[in-house]
């Protein structure tokens, strides 16, 4: 997970512009008159993101006399509407560095996701800081989340600053081919809940099977690194060409999945022996090199 700046808008940007392209008088009126509730909720909801708690929201059906479906037709039907009079601050929202999603850091932004989702927390549909750019895949996967306690919780890129220290190692797997797992390992430094966080965002948005396909491909830029600098057979060499690999990546995100890949890769006396000269002999690499 990659940490984002928290978004400079608020629920007061979005939530007059959307209800006052509702045709119906009574309809407006009703989601009008929920706007100080809205404001209240917003409030509390940044302090509960600050300290981790967000679990704490009791799902909802209605936020007063608004029942919740009414609430998310205004996010579906208004405000991401092409066209729509907040359609330039959904788009605003929905930037990310690299366009690439800070929920896996691999696939791109398509979408916004609902940290907590529209459905079950109709006071949050419109509420900026609960809107997070991400692929179509974390959007679909993180609709599965529903935490009963700080440590289930998915990080949050607003809140949860995860960038600091480094959580996401790799494993080499022997075999032919070779292949690569991908796990989390708690920061000492770091509470039990932070830790479990960690633990819960890497379970919930299936990084460690998203980040071994990828690794697969990637071991054949690998093996064409090394056969092109005349490195293959000499372990020592290879070893350190991947450790080199290693702290290039890790310098800019120290959580890439490519830095934990190349580690791994050097850390392995198999690998860098044998281990390396069987991908040119497996299904992974292109039959247009031999």
């Amino acid at each position: 997970m990659k940490t984002l700046k928290k978004p400079q808008i608020a629920l007061g940007d979005v939530y007059g512009k959307c209800t006052a392209t509702i045709r119906c008088d009574e309809s407006r009126a009703r989601l009008n008159g929920i706007a100080d509730a809205l404001r209240e909720s917003e409030s509390l909801y940044e302090s509960r993101a600050v300290s981790a708690e967000l679990y704490l929201f009791q799902e909802s059906s209605s936020v007063g006399d608004v029942p919740g479906a009414d609430l998310g037709k205004l996010y579906t039907q208004t405000f991401v509407r092409d066209g729509g009079p907040t359609r330039d601050l959904y788009e605003l929202l929905r930037k990310a560095p690299g366009n690439i999603c800070p929920l896996c850091c691999q696939r791109v932004v398509g979408t916004l996701d609902h940290y907590l989702p529209k459905a079950r927390h109709p006071a949050f549909a419109v509420t900026p800081l609960n809107l997070v750019p991400a692929c179509i895949d974390c959007n679909v996967d993180s609709k599965q989340k529903r935490p009963n306690a700080g440590e289930e919780q998915t990080l949050h890129p607003y809140f949860d600053g995860a960038d600091s220290e480094i959580w996401l190692v790799a494993q080499v797997v022997c075999g032919e081919p070779p292949g690569v797992s991908f796990s989390v390992r708690d920061v000492p430094s770091w509470s039990e809940l932070k830790n479990g966080m960690v633990r819960s965002h890497f379970s919930a948005f299936k990084l460690g099977s998203l980040y071994a396909d990828h690794a697969g491909a990637e071991l054949v830029n690998v093996y064409v690194d090394l056969d092109d600098g005349e490195l293959l057979g000499n372990a020592d060499a290879t070893r350190a060409h991947l450790g080199q690999q290693a702290s290039r990546r890790r310098r800019s995100f120290k959580n890439s999945w490519q830095g934990a890949l190349y580690e791994a890769l050097a850390e392995s006396d198999w690998f860098c022996s044998v281990g390396v000269l069987g991908v040119r002999e497996s299904e992974l690499f292109p039959s247009d090199y031999l």
